[in-house]
């Protein structure tokens, strides 16, 4: 499979599958996908990231070395929602070095409390952020007042995932 060629065909759930299978756990073809990420090919970028969001739930392992790289894109100031989406979908399923917990928090943070945000990317955001959190107890209490403080004006996919970040409080 050509995937450059690949990620040029209409977005679709089975051409998802179709790359990610084809990806695997290979090193290699993930790099490949990061640099056609990072390449910022509009044609190829919402494809691209969605596919780079499914390998990395499959093998988590694969995002670590580009990490950093793609903490820079989302911050990007016209990151499109959907490479902010993907990125941090993809996020939830890392356990995030610690030297890259920072970087990643403040992106999170930021994507969080901005009501101007998709609710994807801050709902995403907010699991990140108590992932990284459990580490730091400082960083869940901010968490947790930042998610009750939202909570009476969020929307129900808001209010849901964070009752649910709110009860692992307890």
């Amino acid at each position: 499979m050509q995937l450059e060629k690949a990620l040029s065909a209409p977005y679709s759930k089975t051409g998802i599958q179709k790359i990610v299978a084809f990806i695997g756990h290979s090193p290699d073809r993930f790099k490949q996908l990061t640099k056609i990420v990072v390449s910022l090919d509009q044609e190829k970028l919402s494809l691209a990231t969605a596919c780079l969001s499914f390998c990395v739930e499959k093998y988590p392992h694969l995002m670590l070395p580009h990490l950093h790289v793609l903490v820079k894109l989302c911050l990007l100031p016209d990151a499109t929602v959907a490479l902010k989406r993907n990125i941090i979908r993809a996020f939830q399923f890392v356990q995030i070095p610690t030297k890259q917990q920072g970087k990643v928090a403040d992106l999170c943070f930021s994507c969080l409390m901005n009501r101007k945000e998709s609710i994807a990317v801050r709902v995403f955001s907010m699991t990140v952020l108590s992932n990284i959190a459990k580490q730091h107890p400082d960083l869940q209490r901010e968490l947790f007042t930042l998610i009750e403080a939202e909570l009476p004006v969020a929307s129900a996919g808001f209010q849901s995932r964070a009752k649910k970040i709110l009860k692992s409080k307890r």
